[in-house]
């Protein structure tokens, strides 16, 4: 099983440092904080679907001042403002009455979901996203714990790509165009955009 823990363990060994025992034991808390940069620098270069979701937003007691009915929380959990705005569950089609103010969502619709991004459990990372964390961490760990700020370029270059380089996106530019790659399109998704699925209802 892929854990927070393992993922650091394996960028340790690459720099031929020891393996954490646990996310208690001492030098932990420095490497899962340089764990968490990277992943979430990571998943801000692009869209992953498996660190997309949708949540519906928890709506404020009380009425809000000026112009709108209702304001509406933002998870917890999303890692910046909401990609979209739903007024319905299917989350199929973008609402567009709505005002991001003060880590708010305000509108007169009275329930609204959210696509928002967030950090998934590394159970639900696909092999060459673990890969490029790894690497990418391991970079990160090689200037922080050695001074190997040689080591950490080339690991960098790896996870990212090198920018001298036309077309190189990097460990985690080919695993987020991997992730693109096997989704279905949105235009699929639809019954009015296909007159196949529309044949099967």
């Amino acid at each position: 099983m892929v854990t927070r823990i393992a993922v650091c363990n394996r960028a340790l060994v690459r720099i031929g440092e020891a393996p954490l025992q646990s996310e208690v034991a001492d030098g932990a808390e420095a490497v899962l904080l340089l764990y968490d940069s990277a992943v979430e620098t990571a998943l801000g270069l692009g869209d992953f679907s498996f660190a997309t979701a949708i949540r519906q937003l928890s709506r404020d007691a009380i009425k809000p001042k000026g112009r709108w009915l209702y304001r509406f929380q933002l998870p917890a959990e999303s890692l910046e403002g909401p990609k979209a705005i739903y007024d319905r569950e299917d989350a199929q089609t973008p609402f567009t009455r709505w005002e991001l103010f003060d880590d708010g969502i305000y509108t007169d619709a009275e329930i609204i979901w959210a696509r928002v991004r967030v950090v998934p459990s590394p159970q639900l990372w696909p092999p060459l996203f673990i890969e490029a964390i790894v690497t990418y961490l391991a970079g990160l760990l090689a200037g922080s714990m050695k001074e190997n700020f040689d080591q950490q370029q080339a690991y960098t270059v790896l996870a990212l790509g090198d920018p001298r380089v036309p077309g190189d996106m990097g460990l985690i530019g080919r695993a987020r165009s991997r992730d693109a790659a096997s989704q279905p399109t949105k235009a699929l998704m639809t019954t009015s955009a296909s007159p196949l699925i529309a044949a099967r209802f």
